[in-house]
């Protein structure tokens, strides 16, 4: 869903399908960031707010509240910004040798790739980026996969793997498909984007 209009507060409501006020709210909580946010000036979303609206639409429907939405946002946005720093190519191989260094997945490159691919992985590395948080970076960006929360041990809501088989560890675990999130927003955009 690559699209690099900007869409005005009433066109995100509507994709969204909820209310202008709860985009307001959203705004001041800090939970959406307009693209304009000078006086006087209407404020404009990118694709990703719209997005990220999408999910936090739904999480409020599951019964978070505005305090454990900001510390999830602020979470992804986190993951986000590293991920646009990273470069794409071999992106996954680095990803699998930073959360297995001892995995052999960077000898299948050769030459520019394997060294392009080290300087990633050592700049990850060097950084304590969490894997997970750019896999979830990823799975955002591109409107596959799954996201999950839970609350951890001091009650906070953070983001964790949803499982991929077996018994589930969590006491409470939420489970956003964002395959079905990004069809229900393009159903509503109808393939375009707002004005």
């Amino acid at each position: 869903m690559a699209h690099t209009d900007t869409f005005s507060r009433g066109a995100l409501a509507d994709a969204v399908a909820i209310d202008q006020d709860a985009v307001v709210f959203w705004i001041r909580s800090g939970l959406l960031e307009p693209v304009t946010r000078e006086t006087r000036k209407h404020n404009r979303f990118t694709m990703r707010e719209v997005r990220l609206a999408v999910l936090l639409k739904e999480l409020r429907h599951l019964g978070l509240n505005v305090e454990a939405m900001r510390g999830l946002v602020a979470s992804l946005r986190s993951a986000l910004e590293v991920y646009e720093t990273l470069p794409r190519r071999n992106l996954g191989e680095v990803l699998l040798a930073v959360s297995d260094p001892d995995g052999d997945y960077l000898s299948r490159l050769a030459g520019t790739e394997l060294t392009e691919a080290e300087a990633t992985r050592d700049l990850l590395m060097r950084g304590g980026t969490d894997v997970s948080q750019i896999c979830r970076a990823i799975d955002f960006e591109d409107d596959h996969g799954t996201m999950a929360v839970t609350k951890d041990p001091s009650g906070q809501w953070v983001w964790v793997e949803p499982p991929a088989e077996g018994p589930i560890r969590h006491s409470s675990l939420i489970i956003l498909n964002l395959g079905a999130l990004a069809s229900g927003l393009k159903a509503r955009l109808g393939g375009g984007a707002g004005q």
